[in-house]
């Protein structure tokens, strides 16, 4: 019996492990941005309450999270900007399963993306396939995170980000994360 085997972990280093690992931390590194921007959003004082309540109703943070999200996007805070922020930006239709798709996402990548990764990238074939679905994952993420930044915008009363910048958010991330270079 190996009694060391508990204390062994993948050391080989490649360049193409590397890339894999970075491009893992880099993903790690926008998943905590949604988070932030979503306790932020929860604490906000038009924000906090909702939430609080929506919270005790709910299975769990996440869900909540997405609910009051959705109630704030629909009824409160665009009720008051319709008109400017529908001209600058399409605006996604179903904004609670976004949201509720990223935070799931987030979770998948924290909990779930790095149990087997260091077999799964000793190959070409198995690294694309990773940083194919952690494309995938980030897409969802960005996703999220635009709505939620751009309510926190709105509800501080802070300039809007220009058209151009809220479209490419989605793209910029999924570029800055899996991009690699050759």
């Amino acid at each position: 019996m190996n009694v060391d085997l508990a204390m062994e972990f993948e050391e080989e280093r490649s360049q193409s492990s590397d890339e894999a690992y970075a491009a893992v931390g880099r993903a790690l590194t926008f998943a905590t941005r949604l988070e932030a921007h979503c306790r932020v959003m929860a604490m906000m004082p038009a924000v906090k309450e909702r939430f609080q309540k929506c919270r005790q109703t709910s299975e769990d943070e996440d869900q909540a999270i997405a609910s009051v999200t959705a109630e704030y996007w629909y009824e409160r805070r665009f009720r008051h900007h319709t008109r400017d922020v529908s001209q600058n930006y399409r605006l996604p239709e179903n904004v609670k399963d976004m949201v509720g798709r990223g935070l799931k996402a987030r979770n998948e990548l924290v909990h779930e993306l790095t149990v087997g990764l260091p077999e799964a990238i000793r190959t070409d074939a198995g690294r694309n396939e990773v940083l194919h679905h952690l494309a995938v994952l980030v897409e969802q993420l960005a996703e999220a995170d635009r709505i939620v930044a751009l309510l926190i915008h709105l509800e501080n009363g802070d300039p809007l980000p220009s058209s151009e910048r809220y479209e490419s958010h989605i793209a910029r991330a999924v570029a800055w994360v899996c991009e690699v270079e050759d």
